[in-house]
């Protein structure tokens, strides 16, 4: 009997031990099926996440949506991020230096003054041409672009300037020619990836700053060269003019020929590998991303639970649209306001070349303070709500611009209307860029054709219209703007334009207003 007990305590011993082993195989077992439920939702969260990307607001001012590389991938050096905010600064200031004498130049030629937004806006067709060249070059070097972009526009300065001497069938030909060899120059592509691409998390809102100010710093030299350029008295060397007006193109390709002597010099291309180079924590993301078997509805589904029929719509695009369609009706506008005041103030109200280039100096200027407003009021009010009110206040500007009753304009209201066009226009950008950064899928925010290029191009294309309307306008006039009726008119035309494409943008960001959010 005792061998009998013994036997039975034992079996009941393995008895409880068995399920207690039981038990805790099923907690076990419970606590792993929790686990791949974790696991999942943060694979499903990594896949919301990626699709939008959160940048800084100087970044999107800037251009760059672009996640910041790892440190160990941060290639930028102080050297480098010079030569390309000088690129930058350069640019801008060859760009704009022709709006205060274009006028002159082109009255000097035998020309009409209403050609001055053909001249100005030959740049800008080429930049929007060479910019995908300058993205795809990039991919193999930094060096190499932004040297034949340096090139490209001290001979688009000197071919400008050689204008001035030509005789009148090749003098107007010569002048697009320069202007169109300044636009090829235009690398800001390439600056733009060298900060996105090489310059680490925390120096990136910093670099982006200086861009932005590097940019507006050469708007406003440009204009500014008109100063003390009036002083020159003309003299001509081996046969070519130098004067208040070809001095400042000659000045620009001196100044290109010493960047492009600083740049073969001092530049490093930065290392790049064929394979693009992430990091262990990058590498498990985009394994978890693969591994998700519907990343592309993860946006729209819950994190927990079953998926819903929301999930199966797709991304919604319209926000993008408004965006690109803002910054597009931002630079039309912006563009054609500030090319065609030299011709207006000229003949409203007397201004010469070295006012108009002081004034326009002061506005490229005011970006800066604005900017920052703009920063610091986005934290208490939404992108969407500042956008539309923006376009409201750039309507409101354009009408204080328009003639009304066969007169001319107030200097007040022709002034004011100024500030606020241009001002409201900077807003404008700024909210339709951090809308942007918003609002795009992770497929559009990386690559050489990305969202950054994508915006860039949509402004480059405004300014391209925004020029060339001073032109058609001009024509359709049919006669030199130097009589009041003509410049009336062309007053008309001009703003009322102005105003109608401030409105189309207005009406599609209203209708989409709640997408915004």
């Amino acid at each position: 009997r005792i061998v009998d007990l013994s036997i039975y305590g034992a079996f009941s011993q393995e008895a409880r031990n068995h399920g207690s082993v039981q038990r805790s195989l099923t907690m076990l077992r419970s606590q792993l099926s929790s686990l791949e439920d974790l696991d999942a939702v943060e694979r499903r969260a990594r896949a919301a996440a990626a699709v939008i990307t959160p940048v800084a607001h100087f970044e999107t001012r800037a251009g760059i949506f672009t996640p910041a590389p790892p440190d160990h991938a941060a290639y930028a050096t102080v050297p480098g991020l010079l030569i390309n905010l000088a690129s930058a600064f350069l640019y801008m200031a060859n760009y704009s230096l022709v709006l205060p004498t274009n006028e002159e130049f082109l009255e000097h030629i035998g020309s009409r003054g209403s050609m001055a937004g053909v001249c100005v806006g030959m740049a800008d067709i080429t930049a929007v041409c060479v910019s995908l060249l300058y993205g795809w070059w990039s991919n193999r070097s930094f060096k190499q672009p932004l040297i034949a972009s340096s090139l490209l526009c001290l001979t688009g300065n000197v071919v400008y300037c050689f204008a001035w001497d030509a005789h009148a069938g090749i003098a107007l030909p010569m002048l697009l020619a320069g202007r169109l060899l300044t636009g090829m120059g235009s690398c800001r592509a390439v600056n733009r990836r060298y900060i996105a691409d090489f310059v680490s998390s925390k120096r990136r809102t910093a670099a982006s700053a200086a861009f932005v100010a590097a940019s507006a710093g050469g708007a406003a030299m440009g204009p500014l060269l008109a100063v003390p350029l009036q002083n020159i008295q003309d003299f001509k060397i081996a046969g070519f003019s130098i004067n208040s007006i070809t001095g400042g193109g000659y000045l620009m390709a001196g100044a290109w020929l010493v960047f492009t002597t600083f740049l073969q010099t001092v530049f490093v291309d930065p290392p790049r590998d064929d394979d693009e180079d992430v990091s262990d924590d990058d590498s498990e993301d985009q394994a978890a991303l693969e591994s998700s078997p519907d990343v592309e509805d993860s946006l729209s589904r819950p994190l927990l639970g079953p998926a819903t029929e929301d999930a199966q719509k797709p991304f919604d695009m319209r926000p993008a649209y408004c965006c690109i369609l803002s910054l597009f009706v931002l630079k039309f506008v912006q563009q054609g306001m500030i090319s065609s005041l030299p011709e207006f103030t000229h003949q409203f109200y007397g201004w010469r070349s070295a006012f108009i280039g002081g004034f326009l100096s002061i506005l490229s200027l005011s970006m800066l303070p604005v900017n920052f407003g703009v920063a610091l009021g986005a934290t208490v009010i939404s992108d969407r709500q500042l956008l539309l009110s923006s376009e409201v206040v750039s309507l409101l500007g354009c009408l204080l611009m328009l003639s009304y009753g066969g007169s001319f304009p107030a200097v007040w209201a022709y002034v004011t209307g100024t500030v606020l066009v241009y001002a409201a226009t900077i807003v404008m950008e700024s909210c339709s860029m951090s809308l942007l950064s918003k609002k795009i899928p992770k497929s559009l925010s990386r690559g050489t054709c990305n969202a950054g290029l994508l915006a860039t191009q949509a402004g480059s294309g405004g300014r391209f219209f925004g020029n060339m309307s001073i032109s058609f306008f001009g024509s359709l006039i049919g006669k030199h703007l130097n009589t009041p009726e003509a410049i009336v008119k062309f007053d008309h035309l001009m703003f009322g334009s102005l105003v109608a494409v401030t409105l189309i943008g207005f009406a599609f960001t209203l209708s989409i207003f709640r997408s915004l959010k």
